[in-house]
């Protein structure tokens, strides 16, 4: 709604309600677990534009949005796991899926399937659902324009509150030693001490690497604030030179829970005078554990080092958080005197800017362009500071069985906590370019440029608690968790902005504007992305070595070439007879694409270093990289009896190790090309409404890319028997197939 309130003033007022719902029968990649996917969504923003005179403009303006998402399942086909086992009368053989939990209370779906991996098979999710979160966003900003002479200045700030209302504080994608099911995730490997050497026969035995567990789960309201404020000028140095400089400023406090129920933990905090007590064999806690966590008659404390932000809990904590409840326990001891929002404000946001425009001549126009720039960071779905213990207890057992993977009870297994680190600074970026723009004939105009980025404090994760390779080979046969550095704690997975990245790019691109019934672009990128974390989830294998981690970025397509086209066809051409209506005003147009793989590397889902397995990664195998001798030479056949790349070279490290070779994203994937065509037919009734006929065919050659159309598809497990090859094909639109699409729009 537009409502002129006076001749310079303009009030507007937007709102839209957004909602889909998708039923998802094959959640998990089968359907054991089938789930709703429900997103009402809305936004709103109100703006008001007061123009003062012709040289000075305000425009203010206030938003508001929320994103939610509600994840029901769906419970009458979710499968109950009572029903897998035959009746007493249909077999002889032993079966029973009721071993014990060790949160036995709060259990959403109680008959739920539990979560298997098994070395060299597919994965059995039990799932993360039911779950729901919403994340609403405030908005407060004003602007005001001043133009003088030849200068345009520009000034104002931005006020953002945001946050997320979250009972989704579990990891989708769970990884190895952690989980999102709340009824237990199993992990059986080849290489468990006590086993049979086959994972497959440990899984049948019931001999687990390692079983991890959530309680019941939490609900955490996260705000937060940012302040912004920036000025800029536009000016007009000579009839040739332009520049634009300015700055932003940014302050972003980090997170804080209105309720209190967040929890970190904080290294500086941990007492070693008040560590438990680990047993070496059974890696358990030694004593009695009370519901305050203290181990009774010791003095030791299980959550040592933990830290509750703020200074207590807040009122409205009272009947939504069960541990502000005294009668629940006293976690008093928890609240050390942090900062509600713990994680250090970082007061160093300014960000200057710089643009320079130049005219060589009256068809060269050269450019260049530097600046800083910083981002929030949303409220992580990886690392949940509002689901660690007490507020959503988790907990890892390694070297179990089956029968009973709690050992009796959860009091005495060491926490399994997330964390973010005391710092935390924002991830930013120097980015700096320049181009040299040339008009040519055929009313073209081609651009040669150069782009440059430097990335600075890139989210990455970390086990902090994972033991030394050194005390792991002079305590052989001892539990792990007797070797780790905090005692009382499995994995300590924190997550802190230290990773880098390096981007370089040659941009060309050459393009006609539409005249005479053509119009046709051509542009070329050859780049180079380096980084040593390419996304938010990394998880380092070595915690203490991060140096052999450099390599190409998990996106690094070195070559990309786009066409594009569109084209009057040539056939009765005037539109003002009524052959010309009828047949004529056919448009064809298309847009091919070709660009080179993505790199990945070859490790294996295996803790040949004997000190956990907690990395991750987002292509290949989560696991530990194998080691290189000579150069894999890349062969670049496909097919089951075809080669992508030379596998010889590749061995395991040995025990007791890492590969400190810099060999992730060493291999690059095959890539693709995509031809999409169009044909289009305009009816016009009048000058602004009528009828367009759309024919459109997405790969319209029916060219399929082997391994898919992800510049992705080689197998990088070591153990498979596919191991090197691309074996898959096409796949989707962007694999290869052709697909075709005919639509008829009515416009106006």
């Amino acid at each position: 709604m537009d409502v002129n309130l006076t001749e310079k003033q303009r009030l507007r007022f937007r709102a839209m309600n957004y909602a889909y719902l998708e039923y998802q029968p094959l959640d998990g990649n089968t359907d054991r677990t089938p789930k709703f996917f429900n997103r009402p969504n809305k936004t709103g923003s109100l703006n008001h534009v007061w123009t003062i005179n012709p040289r000075m403009v305000n425009e203010a303006q206030v938003t508001a949005s929320e994103d939610v998402v509600l994840i029901p399942v769906d419970t009458v086909n979710f499968f109950n796991r009572n029903n897998a086992c035959p009746q007493p009368t249909q077999s002889t053989v032993p079966c029973s899926l009721n071993y014990s939990y060790i949160f036995p209370q709060g259990k959403l779906i109680p008959t739920r399937i539990p979560t298997v991996k098994i070395s060299n098979f597919s994965d059995l999710s039990g799932g993360p659902y039911p779950s729901h979160s919403s994340g609403p966003i405030y908005t407060a900003s004003d602007s005001f324009t001043w133009v003088k002479g030849n200068h345009t200045t520009k000034f104002g700030f931005l006020f953002e509150r945001a946050g997320e209302d979250d009972n989704d504080e579990i990891n989708v994608q769970a990884c190895s030693t952690c989980t999102n099911n709340q009824n237990g995730q199993f992990q059986f490997t080849d290489k468990l001490a006590s086993g049979t050497g086959v994972a497959v026969a440990n899984a049948a035995l019931g001999l687990f690497d390692t079983y991890s567990e959530i309680g019941h789960r939490a609900y955490t309201i996260f705000r937060g604030n940012m302040w912004e404020g920036f000025t800029q000028d536009s000016w007009s140095a000579t009839r040739r030179l332009h520049l634009d400089y300015g700055f932003r400023y940014s302050v972003i406090v980090p997170y804080h829970a209105l309720w209190g129920n967040m929890i970190v933990f904080d290294p500086r905090l941990y007492d070693p005078s008040k560590a438990v007590t680990i047993s070496p064999t059974t890696g358990l806690i030694v004593g009695t554990v009370d519901n305050n966590g203290l181990v009774i008659g010791t003095g030791a404390d299980v959550y040592n080092g933990m830290v509750i932000p703020g200074s207590g809990f807040p009122s409205s904590a009272q009947g939504r958080v069960p541990e502000a409840d005294p009668s629940q326990g006293d976690f008093s001891r928890l609240f050390r005197g942090v900062p509600d929002h713990y994680s250090d404000i970082q007061w160093g946001g300014i960000q200057p800017r710089l643009g320079i425009a130049y005219e060589l001549n009256h068809k060269t126009v050269i450019r260049a362009g530097a600046g800083r720039y910083m981002t929030r960071l949303g409220v992580s779905d990886s690392i949940f500071l509002g689901g660690n213990p007490p507020f959503q207890p988790n907990a890892l057992v390694s070297n179990g069985s089956a029968d009973n993977p709690g050992l009796g009870g959860a009091a005495n297994i060491p926490l399994l906590v997330t964390t973010q680190s005391k710092a935390f600074k924002p991830p930013e970026a120097w980015a700096w370019n320049g181009t040299v723009e040339r008009e040519m004939p055929w009313k073209s105009l081609l651009s040669v440029g150069y782009v440059g980025r430097r990335g600075l404090h890139m989210q990455r994760e970390a086990d902090i608690n994972q033991p030394t390779t050194t005390a792991v080979a002079a305590n052989p046969g001892v539990n792990i968790n007797f070797l780790r550095p905090y005692k009382g704690f499995g994995s300590i997975r924190q997550t802190d902005n230290v990773a880098n990245s390096m981007y370089n790019a040659l941009q060309v691109a050459w393009n006609r504007r539409y005249s005479g019934g053509l119009l046709f672009g051509v542009s070329y990128t050859l780049s180079k992305s380096m980084d040593n974390g390419s996304n938010q989830r990394d998880v380092v294998p070595d915690t203490y070595d991060v140096s052999m981690l450099w390599g190409p970025s998990e996106f690094d397509a070195r070559h990309i070439l786009v066409l594009n086209y569109l084209y009057d066809l040539p056939f009765f051409k005037n539109h003002s007879t009524l052959g010309g209506k009828l047949l004529g005003g056919w448009q064809i147009s298309g847009v091919t694409q070709f660009q080179t793989g993505l790199p990945c590397g070859v490790a294996e889902n295996k803790d040949y270093a004997g000190v956990g397995l907690d990395s991750n990664f987002g292509c290949g195998v989560n696991g530990q990289y194998y080691v290189v001798s000579g150069t894999p030479k890349i062969i670049g056949t496909f097919g089951s009896s075809g080669q992508w790349f030379d596998t010889s070279v590749f061995a395991k490290p040995t025990t007791g190790t890492f590969n400190t070779q810099r060999v992730r994203d060493l291999i690059y994937q095959p890539g693709y090309q995509n031809w999409n065509l169009g044909l289009f037919k305009a009816f016009p009734i009048d000058e602004q409404r009528g009828f367009q006929f759309r024919a459109e065919a997405f790969n319209f050659i029916n060219h399929p890319n082997w391994g898919g159309g992800s510049g992705g598809g080689v197998n990088f497990n070591p153990t498979s028997s596919n191991f090197g090859k691309v074996t898959t094909k096409g796949g989707g639109v962007g694999g290869g197939e052709r697909n075709l699409q005919l639509s008829l729009r009515f416009y106006f």
